[in-house]
Formats: C-alpha cells, sequence, structure tokens
C-alpha cells in the first residue's frame, strides 16, 4: 500500500479502518522495540490487525491463546442460549 504504485503512497495521511485503536498502538509499539504482550484482554483484536497490517507476529506462539479465547466465548455462548 505504502510502497506500491497505490494512491496511499502519495498520500502525506491515511485513514486505516477497522483497526482497533489500542491493537494499532500496541503494532506500532512493537515494530519500534521488537516487544510485545498478547494476552486474552487484547489478542482478539491483535490478530487481525496484525493481519491487516501485515506486521509478522509468530502466530504459532499465540495460537494457543487463540483457541482458549475461543473455546471460553464459545462457551460462554452456549451456556447463555441454554439457559
Amino acid at each position: 500500500m505504502f510502497t506500491g504504485e497505490l494512491a496511499e503512497s502519495r498520500q502525506t495521511e491515511v485513514t486505516i479502518r477497522d483497526v482497533d485503536e489500542s491493537a494499532m498502538e500496541t503494532l506500532i509499539d512493537f515494530c519500534y522495540s521488537a516487544y510485545i504482550v498478547v494476552e486474552e484482554a487484547n489478542v482478539q483484536t491483535l490478530l487481525p490487525a496484525a493481519c491487516l497490517l501485515q506486521v509478522n507476529i509468530r502466530f504459532t506462539l499465540l495460537w494457543p491463546l487463540v483457541t482458549k479465547v475461543s473455546s471460553s466465548s464459545t462457551k460462554s455462548k452456549r451456556s447463555a442460549v441454554s439457559s
């Protein structure tokens, strides 16, 4: 987007939509420091933002956390439906 021939590469400001503000801040900090904290509270907003922005985080290391958050979310939805 920024290095190719797309219009954004020539603009002084670019609006990036559909990225959580906190996730964007975390990813920018990661780009400068190579340090990132991924936890249950931020994994569901951080991973889609990283994918969209093509930030390479070791997703294989994060997969157990993603599946844990996903399964606990599914369990809470099931219990809400059955009550």
